[in-house]
């Protein structure tokens, strides 16, 4: 009779928007001793940059582009993980960073319904909260961000560096009030040891009913946001995009791009 086959350990990254997700999937795949990771990218934009500034030694990346994979139960997740955990030639585990304005804790349902399936294990989920940012978001975003904290498993207070010790310790107490079980570290650059990302053992997490999922709500704060994409195939000028930067700030969340410039 043939044994059954390892479940594949899967971790999952959260954040809102320019936390640092993709700054912190980089730096578990540079410190990943050998491993092969595949890398589920879920970006919240009509054109998929996270996925082109993931660093996977191999083209180990793949595109959730049918909508945020935190709104429901998702069949097509699903369908990939089950036939990469089948496979024969299958990573050693599986890295999930979710679209910033997406609510993880949904993301469990479909994670569960595999782990049910004896094809992965969940292991550590991580949360990036930007710990100098956090104040200036609206009351219902840091609402929010707080509620994500308490179902993760460690919690990345990251960008430590830019906020002046009052607010930083406010917000830790405010994390640590709210999400007890959860493990938190100030972070520069989302610089975190592996050992810490990878010392967190299922059995330590506290037992939670299978999780419901609210899509209706996922849905409706994915729907306050606006997103704007351009793609040009010229090269841009420098200058006049610099005078545009300077503006964004009063009215974008996040901009993140691949820029060629004319110079």
């Amino acid at each position: 009779m043939m044994e059954p086959r390892a479940r594949i350990p899967v971790m999952t990254v959260g954040g809102f928007l320019g936390a640092g997700k993709t700054t912190l999937v980089n730096h578990i795949l540079r410190n990943a001793d050998g491993q092969r990771i595949l890398v589920f990218v879920n970006d919240f934009g009509a054109i998929n940059i996270d996925l082109d500034l993931i660093e996977t030694v191999e083209d180990d990346r793949i595109s959730l582009t049918n909508g945020c994979v935190c709104c429901s139960l998702n069949d097509d997740f699903i369908r990939q993980v089950s036939t990469i955990a089948r496979a024969d030639d299958r990573p050693d585990s599986i890295l999930v960073e979710t679209s910033g304005v997406s609510d993880p804790v949904t993301l469990e349902r479909s994670l569960t319904t595999l782990e049910e399936a004896d094809l992965i294990r969940l292991d550590a989920k991580l949360y990036v909260v930007d710990a100098a940012g956090l104040g200036a978001l609206a009351f219902d975003e840091i609402e929010a961000v707080i509620d994500h904290c308490a179902a993760s498993d460690i919690v990345l207070l990251n960008k430590a560096d830019l906020a002046p010790s009052g607010v930083l310790e406010r917000h830790r107490a405010l994390v640590a009030g709210s999400a007890p079980f959860a493990k938190i570290v100030e972070t520069f650059h989302c610089d975190i040891a592996a050992s810490v990302i990878l010392g967190i053992a299922p059995q330590t997490r506290p037992a939670r009913s299978r999780p419901s999922g609210d899509s209706q709500k996922s849905q409706s704060h994915i729907e306050r946001y606006a997103s704007v994409a351009f793609d040009a195939q010229n090269p841009g000028d420098r200058s006049a995009f610099q005078a545009f930067a300077r503006h964004l700030a009063a009215v974008c969340l996040r901009a993140k791009g691949i820029l060629t410039f004319a110079d």
